[in-house]
């Protein structure tokens, strides 16, 4: 056996040692750390969140110390973790990390929205259609501050949450976030710019609307009056006009609950020659489509896009018509350098990608 040794290995030597492992066996072995492993990506399957009280708790022999008849300290235990635990696959195990910004799905509406994606599927028109006739719409909001502080917090917002920051100073005020509610909630004299985005055959057109208007039932149904002329002046006095309008199931202009329309609105789409894509019930609409529906899109390039310019003078003293004067400038911009063209076509196309995710957020 050592003349084999000898003859095999060019550099051998005498008292060379071919050992590849030092010290005794790891208390924490590997049968134990695959139960461990097991476990918990069952446990995190099953709703429950891993932790080490939780690997004790359903792992009681697998995570005690022969030596010490106690489990091992959380330190080796968070290692298993994130070694040998993963969700899709080995090659990516957990790691201990921010959640992304988007919302989660509870398994009931994960399962709506796969059995609502599954029959517009079965029922669906050629892609054409949907490019020709569809106007895709909601209202949205934009604050204008009241005063410099204010002000302040929007500029802030608007940089975002990743930025370039060195090491030694992320917890320098210039680089931590503005307060998440900036953006959504009102402080004290500051004002709602109420617009409505509307989309259609690769183009978009913001209306600013009046002071004083809300979303409410009463609102977008005078909205609706207004949307013909709209799509006229989008789309150019010679072309013929789309018809059906699609939304998510908003305030005014569907109830919550019910998914129902809401008598006004649904009065005014009429009146004004349009009709609603999910007629008057919109029960089997899922209430939360809002990585699936194609002006969600739309409207989160647009306030991107408009975050980024800013009042001629002072935020505070800006005017509903020079609020008005900076839309309609954004709008222009992002119809020149915005794909809407593809984005008018990605309907059918979401709503496959929606059936091989089994109903859980679209990756985008």
């Amino acid at each position: 056996m050592l003349l084999l040794r000898i003859d095999s290995d060019s550099e051998w030597y005498p008292g060379k040692s071919y050992q590849t492992q030092h010290g005794p066996a790891p208390l924490l072995s590997k049968a134990k750390r695959r139960a461990i492993a097991t476990s918990m990506m069952a446990a995190k399957k099953r709703g429950h969140e891993p932790s080490t009280a939780l690997a004790v708790n359903f792992c009681p022999a697998a995570t005690l110390n022969p030596l010490t008849n106690a489990p091992f300290t959380p330190k080796y235990i968070r290692k298993v973790f994130t070694e040998d635990c993963y969700d899709v696959t080995p090659d990516s195990p957990w790691q201990f990390q921010r959640c992304l910004q988007k919302t989660w799905l509870p398994p009931a509406l994960q399962a709506q929205r796969l059995a609502w994606a599954k029959k517009e599927l079965e029922q669906a028109k050629p892609p054409v259609w949907y490019f020709n006739n569809l106007v895709w719409l909601d209202p949205c909001y934009t604050i204008i501050p009241a005063g410099p502080k204010k002000a302040a917090d929007l500029e802030q917002a608007a940089r975002g949450t990743k930025r370039y920051i060195s090491g030694d100073a992320r917890a320098y005020s210039r680089n931590l976030r503005a307060p998440k509610q900036c953006t959504t909630q009102c402080s004290w004299k500051d004002r709602r710019a109420w617009w409505v985005l509307v989309m259609s055959r690769g183009r978009i057109a913001v209306e600013v609307m009046p002071e004083g208007w809300k979303d409410d039932a009463a609102g977008m149904a005078k909205f609706a009056q207004k949307l013909p002329s709209i799509l006229k002046r989008m789309l150019g006095r010679g072309a013929s006009t789309p018809k059906v309008l699609y939304s998510d199931r908003g305030p005014g202009m569907f109830v919550p609950r019910t998914g129902q329309a809401t008598g006004a609105y649904a009065e005014g789409v009429q009146k004004a020659g349009l009709r609603l894509y999910t007629g008057t019930d919109a029960s089997r609409q899922p209430a939360d489509l809002a990585d699936v529906l194609l002006h969600e899109t739309a409207i989160a390039c647009f306030k991107r896009n408009l975050a980024a310019t800013t009042p001629a003078g002072e935020p505070w003293k800006e005017t509903h018509q020079e609020f008005q004067a900076r839309v309609a400038s954004v709008v222009k911009e992002a119809n020149k350098h915005c794909n809407f063209r593809l984005l008018c076509c990605e309907y059918l196309t979401r709503l496959e990608t929606l059936v091989q995710q089994k109903g859980d957020r679209l990756k985008k």
